[in-house]
């Protein structure tokens, strides 16, 4: 497809794109969507895959196995030491690390 070439994903091959669902954290699904809603080519991605019934990797903001659950999203805490008058915030990561 043209529009293919055209799409964000092409640049971030550092991300599962084709990975297994098993394979994809919530860091890495949270990038892919954020790549996906930038994308100037989402519809005609979104309209392929509606079109050629795809079930297998991440296409359009979401992966396309029908037995993909997403992981849960990742989310921001209160910092150790961190008060409700002096809030300081950090990622949380999969596993239980700290970004």
């Amino acid at each position: 497809m043209p529009w293919q070439s055209l799409g964000s994903c092409g640049a971030r091959t550092d991300l599962p794109w084709i990975g297994e669902p098993e394979e994809v954290g919530p860091w890495d699904a949270e990038s892919m969507r954020s790549v996906c809603r930038a994308c100037p080519v989402l519809a005609e991605c979104a309209a392929y895959v509606d079109d050629a019934n795809v079930c297998a990797g991440w296409w359009a903001g979401t992966h396309r196995d029908p037995a993909y659950v997403a992981p849960v999203r990742p989310g921001w805490v209160r910092a150790p030491g961190a008060s409700e008058a002096a809030p300081a915030w950090q990622g949380v990561l999969p596993l239980g690390g700290v970004a």
